[in-house]
């Protein structure tokens, strides 16, 4: 992969440029020792599922592909769609849905024996991306998020600094910060 693509919040591919939007909170993932260890973090085997929310530019979506791994991912920015499916469309285990994450029923990604999920989420839905995912999906075997530091603080928090959020929280899973 030709890193050099990934410079700033942008990359040029022919005459097409794409920035980063702030409407959709999008800070692309760029570094390569965080995209390893969020997947050795996923144990990943060949075949298993892992979802991961917010692609962007595929990044971590190309080393995800490495470990033979079923790889949906799930993108709500239209205009990187062609990118991604440039990159990643003839892949076999790498499916692609056009959706915001906050509405998608995902279907034929849990029908599998067990999946994973991970993502890079932006600050403003990391909460309610956390909600869906503990509440309203299948439980996962495994999740691996990158949050803002703040926001892993206060889901490990133990007393007195505990928060609603990590009160809450620990009832749905076991959280730890990598």
């Amino acid at each position: 992969m030709n890193t050099n693509l990934f410079k700033n919040k942008s990359f040029v591919k022919g005459r097409n440029h794409y920035r980063a939007k702030k409407k959709f909170g999008q800070h692309f993932l760029k570094n390569h020792l965080a995209v390893k260890k969020i997947v050795k973090a996923l144990e990943l085997n060949p075949g298993e599922t892992v979802i991961e929310i917010g692609p962007g530019q595929g990044v971590l979506t190309s080393e995800l592909l490495k470990t033979g791994a079923k790889v949906v991912a799930v993108e709500k920015d239209r205009d990187l769609f062609p990118v991604l499916e440039q990159k990643f469309g003839r892949v076999q285990n790498f499916q692609l849905v056009e959706s915001d994450v906050l509405d998608w029923v995902p279907g034929s990604a849990f029908q599998s024996s067990g999946y994973k999920v991970c993502g890079n989420l932006p600050f403003y839905l990391s909460g309610k991306i956390l909600e869906l995912v503990l509440e309203n999906w299948p439980k996962p075997e495994l999740a691996v998020f990158m949050f803002q530091k703040e926001v892993c603080q206060k889901l490990v928090a133990k007393p007195p600094e505990m928060t609603i959020l990590s009160v809450i929280n620990r009832f749905l899973a076991d959280f730890k910060i990598l």
